[in-house]
C-alpha cells in the first residue's frame, strides 16, 4: 500500500474511514494516527499519483458535526486547525466515526495537557 510511504517511522494509524470522505471536491479516505490526520488518494489509471493532505493532530482546536437532509442525509465535519476550517462531508455512517475518533483524540490530548 502506497500509503506507508507517507507513515513517519513509528507512527501508528489508530483509524481508518469505513468509506470515502469529501474535502474540497475530491474524495480520500481518512487516516487517524496517533500523530496526524491523514487524508490519501490514488488518481490515475495508468499513471498513478498520489495525494496526501496531512495536518498534526496536535494542533486541532475544535471539531463540529452536522448532519443535514431529511431523505438523503449528508454529514458534515469541520475541523479547526491553526484558524482554518477543514471541512469533510459524506455519509453519516462513516464521518460519525471520523468525529467521534477524533473526538477521542482531541480529549486525550486536553487530559495530558491537565496532567503537566
Amino acid at each position: 500500500m502506497p500509503l506507508e510511504e507517507f507513515i513517519i517511522p513509528n507512527e501508528k494509524i489508530i483509524f481508518k474511514s469505513g468509506g470515502k470522505v469529501e474535502y474540497k471536491k475530491e474524495k480520500y479516505i481518512l487516516y487517524i494516527t496517533d500523530r496526524r490526520l491523514l487524508l490519501y488518494r490514488r488518481a490515475g489509471t495508468i499513471f498513478k499519483r498520489d495525494r496526501v493532505v496531512s495536518e498534526d493532530i496536535n494542533r486541532i482546536a475544535g471539531i463540529t458535526y452536522e448532519e443535514r437532509g431529511l431523505i438523503q442525509k449528508k454529514s458534515i465535519v469541520e475541523v479547526e486547525v491553526n484558524g482554518r476550517k477543514l471541512e469533510f462531508r459524506g455519509s453519516p455512517d462513516i464521518l460519525k466515526n471520523v468525529y467521534l475518533n477524533l473526538q477521542s483524540r482531541i480529549g486525550d490530548k486536553e487530559d495530558n495537557r491537565k496532567n503537566l
